[in-house]
């Protein structure tokens, strides 16, 4: 099985136009079984934040919404749910040493933990990702 992680950045320009569109889509349309997608339990709280803000701004329209969060239901996500002293601790190293937010870390603490390739539109995180080993979907 592969194992992905992917950010909300990278999900959300499947309904959200940005210049990487055709980029995600192709990667969400190419990824087929034995996939797995990881995120954090943080991205569910990213991604619907993302999508009230979009409604709100008038970009997307609320008939459109379910359908939205019903397309991500039909992939082959795997939310990791770690928490506590020792999770945070690390979330907060990755923070420090590479100048992320602990959002952005809490992508690359997964994707290090379970040793899988990172999908993400972040500059500063594909940076970060790249100078601890992880591969990015170009």
């Amino acid at each position: 099985m592969t194992r992905w992680v992917i950010d909300c950045s990278f999900a959300a320009a499947l309904f959200l136009p940005d210049k990487a569109s055709a980029r995600v889509h192709e990667f969400f349309r190419t990824a087929a079984e034995p996939y797995e997608f990881s995120v954090p339990t943080l991205w569910w709280y990213e991604l619907t934040n993302v999508i009230a803000m979009a409604e709100r701004r008038k970009i997307l329209k609320d008939a459109q919404i379910d359908s939205i969060i019903e397309l991500f239901g039909k992939f082959p996500l795997k939310t990791d749910a770690s928490f506590g002293l020792p999770f945070a601790h690390r979330i907060y190293e990755i923070s420090r040493t590479y100048g992320l937010s602990s959002y952005d870390a809490s992508y690359l603490e997964l994707a290090l933990r379970i040793h899988a390739p990172m999908a993400t539109l972040d500059k500063q995180l594909t940076q970060a990702a790249e100078a601890c080993g992880i591969a990015i979907y170009r």
